[in-house]
């Protein structure tokens, strides 16, 4: 198992009411590992958008 994978599996356990958790590089946006999920959540559309929002910070 990578370490991304732990990682993961670790911050779905560890956060609670978590749907879903992802690894994103912050140059491109693209997710780099995603946990969870699911019909109403697409977490590498989720990545994208929010790259934008922690790089406004």
């Amino acid at each position: 198992m990578t370490s991304v994978e732990v990682s993961l599996k670790e911050t779905m356990t560890g956060v609670d009411g978590a749907l879903g958790a992802a690894v994103v590089d912050y140059s491109s946006g693209m997710a780099r590992g995603t946990l969870g999920g699911g019909k109403g959540l697409d977490l590498t559309v989720a990545a994208a958008g929010n790259t934008d929002v922690i790089r406004s910070w």
